[in-house]
């Protein structure tokens, strides 16, 4: 077992991480993809990579609060799925499907 770390540096523990992180699925390379504490206070979707050694926020399909997001999986390609929330037209919190394509560097909404 690995400990992956989170999305929180510890600024007074160089190498260790505050607050709470999942792992969800993981492909044939390594690639580990799930959700992770923020230190805005959001959870947001995650890739570990470990030919890199770090964890990677993946943001979430709206810039500011309510900015959730969660990995559910990843294939052997690198395209990574999983949920975020967004805006409504009347400005209601939804959850959105989002697609992160392999090298792309924002998740996009695929019902779009």
């Amino acid at each position: 077992m690995q400990d992956l770390g989170t999305l929180i540096p510890d600024p007074f523990n160089p190498g260790n991480f505050l607050g709470d992180s999942r792992a969800v699925d993981i492909n044939d390379a390594g690639q580990i993809v799930g959700s992770s504490d923020t230190a805005g206070g959001s959870k947001h979707a995650f890739l570990f990579d470990p030919a890199l050694g770090i964890i990677r926020d993946l943001g979430s399909l709206v810039a500011g609060p309510p900015d959730q997001s969660r990995a559910t999986s990843i294939n052997n390609n690198g395209d990574i799925v999983g949920v975020s929330a967004q805006l409504d037209p009347s400005g209601g919190q939804v959850e959105k499907a989002f697609l992160l394509p392999a090298g792309s560097q924002s998740m996009t909404d695929p019902g779009r």
